[in-house]
Parts: structure tokens; C-alpha cells; sequence
């Protein structure tokens, strides 16, 4: 169901609510910006700055790498955002902004300890190859999201490759993401 063309944002048909995984072409969509087009076969994904031994790591790298495939829930934050009233700024969410799927990846945690973060590292800071304007109205930059470095390295946050093929879909844009698990919810960056 559309929410919203531009970015494109859609919710998941209420029937696929009942389904435990969610079928790739019906999960709901959530997109701050415009889709980032990227060549997957040359494009690398980057950890640096505060530590030791700087990587540069392609999709092929990744799928090497020791991983696991989890089943994990995605939800809005905003979800059932249109039941408020007055109704508050972001995408008119009727309830469907939630989905299941599988996703397989590296846990951030084996980055960070091939690097070697050094002493003094606070946080983490994940920027996507999805360009735009903050709701800020500041300059254009590529979605940056930081974390303390403790909790993002606790085993849970990862790069995933493959959800059910997911990143295959054009309105998706990425072979690679990154899913931080937060309190208030999971926060995506396509890469």
C-alpha cells in the first residue's frame, strides 16, 4: 500500500500480517531519501577512522566472513502514526509499517575486532550511500546514524548481504546493509 511516490514509502498489505515471514515483494518500505544506485560487484564498504588496521571489505570479502542468518522483525517507529491526533510530522503510517524476514550477515562486533578500535573510540558512526536532506533543512549528506560503540558491538548489530533477496528489488538500492538494534527499533542503512 503507498504512502508515499517520492521517496518511496509503502506499507505491507493487512492480509501478509498474518504471514510469519513476510514475502520480499510485500514487505513495507520505509526511505528517508532517494534509492542510491551502486554497482554491487566494485562497491566497498569501509571501516575506519579510530582504529588500527583500517579494511575496506567488498560483498565478497563479507560472504567469507563467519556469519548467521536471523529471522528479524522490522517496525516503523512511527508506525500507527495516523491514529495520533493532532497528527505529528513523517509518513502517515496506518499500522502496517512492519514486516519479518531473514537476513544474513556479519556481526559488526568481527569488524570491529579485525580493525582493533583504538583507546578513546566512543562511537560508531554508519553512513549510507543514500544521499539527502535532513529534516533539518541542514546540508545534503549520506544518512548518518551513531552509537555508542559498546552497545553496536554487542553481537547484535551487523552488515547483512541477503534478506530473502530483499536488496535485489530496484526500490531497495543495496546489496549491503547495516541493522543496528536500538531500544526504540532497528535502524537501516543501505550501503
Amino acid at each position: 500500500m503507498l504512502v508515499r511516490e517520492t521517496p518511496h514509502n509503502a506499507e505491507i498489505a493487512t492480509e501478509a500480517l498474518d504471514l510469519f515471514i513476510t514475502p520480499t515483494a510485500d514487505r513495507f518500505l520505509r526511505s528517508n531519501f532517494g534509492v542510491p544506485r551502486i554497482d554491487s560487484r566494485n562497491h566497498k564498504v569501509e571501516v575506519g577512522g579510530a582504529v588500527i588496521r583500517p579494511l575496506s571489505l567488498g560483498l565478497t570479502d563479507l560472504r567469507a566472513m563467519p556469519h548467521r542468518t536471523l529471522v528479524v522483525t522490522t517496525e516503523c517507529a512511527g508506525n500507527h502514526r495516523t491514529s495520533l491526533s493532532p497528527l505529528p510530522p513523517g509518513e502517515p503510517w496506518q499500522g502496517n509499517a512492519v514486516s519479518t524476514g531473514t537476513f544474513t550477515g556479519v556481526p559488526l562486533a568481527a569488524l570491529l575486532e579485525r580493525t582493533g578500535l583504538r583507546p578513546g573510540a566512543v562511537e560508531i558512526l554508519a553512513e549510507g550511500a543514500d544521499p539527502g536532506r535532513v529534516a533539518s533543512g541542514r546540508d545534503e549528506r549520506k544518512a548518518p546514524r551513531a552509537g555508542a560503540w559498546r552497545s553496536r558491538a554487542s553481537g547484535r548489530s551487523r552488515l547483512v548481504w541477503d534478506g530473502e533477496r530483499e536488496m535485489d528489488r530496484p526500490d531497495c538500492g543495496a546489496r549491503i546493509r547495516a541493522f543496528g538494534v536500538v531500544p526504540v527499533g532497528a535502524i537501516r542503512l543501505r550501503r
